[in-house]
């Protein structure tokens, strides 16, 4: 706001500098209503003055000009006051600068004449525009002593909590201990480093620390918008492999990501890539320097993932939102050389909503002859604008030259939204795992997630 206020004020001092000079006046319009936010009144208890009426020669003057050059600021009322002509002459002068409009000789009499005639009116305007000034940057020098003055514009503090408990019926794989956790938790600041030039950092202070994929810091990245219908991203960003994947945990409709995601996600690299969004046609596109989250990369090789999305419903959301896409994987660094291909579709109409993914990702441990690949599916139905009931088919193999190695997970599900911000999710899963080497699992598990 104070910002505003003095770039305001700097526009209405250089008019009112310009007319104590000499015409035309060094100036720049702006608009009466303006103006009239630095009247006398609100600095000062004046009153306003004389009035002066549609036959004198001042109103008739100001009218004359602002209707031969078009000129904004001028709307014909039965009087004005001695201060509002000197603000309207302002303006009109600032327009007749700004367009580059020659005043004829007779005309710019006039106006030298009506400047002296208002020359009490503008040298106040003038004085009391300066108090204000100065208030505005008296509070401004007190705001640089906040903690979050220096961090850009539009600079915001927000976050994620989860809590959750599980209870086993029949323990197995994955293992899950019947207890409470905070499995996640995020502090998010973001802001503005220049005009079109963002930024975000991302810290999960629930991480335990154990390796630079369970470090405190996961986005960082500046961004820029400066090309039409793009973004693009340069930092510690997620890779577009996937559809589940790259999602934030509280934007999941279940508790816990799929198999797939879990297992052949590839989270979070250092790079850059670029977001384009036209509608029909959305993408993402970027190279990464192939060695994972928090990491330094030590060697020449370099990774490549994209994700292309359609969604031909665009233009008509009566028939739903419909969205179909791909993604694809490329990474090569000392430790695997990964290829990987996915599809997925989802639809939401009303209050039905499906997803399905298919991810298949060769050398997921470090050589070529593992290939793993799996796929989920989900029903989706919005009861209300409160709760939600949902389902999901999921299946994963780890290595498909392997066999009776795949294990499915049959999950059942209610979220209740009790505020826009609080979610309550409840999901019992049946998970049967084909491996002789691991045990069926049953478990419930419930969460509340807090979004501020």
């Amino acid at each position: 706001m104070y910002g505003k206020n003095i770039k305001n004020i700097a526009l209405i001092g250089t008019m009112l500098a310009g007319l104590a000079l000499a015409l035309p006046v060094s100036a720049q319009s702006i608009a009466l209503s303006e103006l009239n936010n630095y009247s006398l009144e609100s600095t000062t208890p004046s009153s306003q003055g004389k009035t002066i009426n549609k036959n004198h020669w001042a109103y008739k003057t100001l009218q004359n000009i602002s209707k031969t050059y078009g000129l904004q600021g001028f709307d014909s009322s039965a009087t004005i006051s001695r201060k509002e002509a000197a603000i309207i002459l302002v303006n009109l002068m600032g327009q007749v600068e700004e367009k580059n409009l020659k005043l004829n000789e007779v005309e710019k009499a006039k106006v030298e004449i009506l400047q002296q005639e208002l020359s009490a009116e503008i040298n106040r305007l003038e004085a009391d525009i300066a108090v204000l000034k100065g208030r505005v940057s008296e509070v401004e020098e007190k705001s640089r002593t906040l903690w979050g003055f220096n961090y850009g514009e539009d600079f915001k503090i927000t976050g994620a909590a989860r809590a959750s408990y599980y209870a086993n019926f029949q323990a197995g794989n994955p293992s899950t201990p019947s207890n409470f956790s905070l499995p996640y938790g995020e502090v998010r600041l973001t802001g503005k480093l220049a005009e079109h030039v963002g930024y975000q950092a991302l810290l999960v202070p629930t991480r335990n620390f154990t390796s630079t994929a369970n470090g405190i810091l996961d986005d960082f990245y500046v961004h820029t918008d400066i090309i039409p219908n793009h973004e693009v991203q340069l930092g510690q960003i997620w890779l577009p492999f996937g559809l589940e994947a790259p999602l934030y945990p509280q934007d999941l409709d279940f508790i816990e990501y799929s198999q797939i995601s879990r297992n052949l996600g590839q989270g979070l690299d250092t790079g850059t890539q670029i977001i384009g969004d036209w509608g029909f046609v959305s993408y993402t596109a970027g190279i990464y320097n192939g060695v994972g989250q928090n990491a330094t990369d030590n060697n020449h090789g370099l990774g490549y993932a994209s994700q292309l999305n359609f969604n031909p419903f665009h233009e008509h959301p009566e028939w739903g939102e419909l969205l179909i896409g791909g993604s694809h994987l490329i990474s090569r660094n000392t430790t695997n050389n990964l290829d990987g291909i996915g599809g997925h579709i989802s639809y939401d109409i009303g209050k039905f909503g499906i997803n399905f993914e298919y991810l298949d990702v060769d050398g997921i441990n470090g050589s070529s002859m593992n290939e793993g690949q799996g796929l989920y599916a989900d029903l989706i139905y919005r009861y209300n604008d409160k709760l939600t009931l949902l389902t999901r088919f999921d299946q994963f193999n780890p290595d498909i030259s392997v066999g009776n190695d795949a294990s499915y997970e049959y999950v059942f599900g209610a979220n209740y939204l009790i505020a826009p911000n609080v979610l309550l999710m409840v999901n019992y899963t049946y998970a049967d795992r084909l491996s002789a080497a691991q045990k069926d699992s049953s478990r419930l598990g419930g969460l509340a997630q807090v979004l501020f």
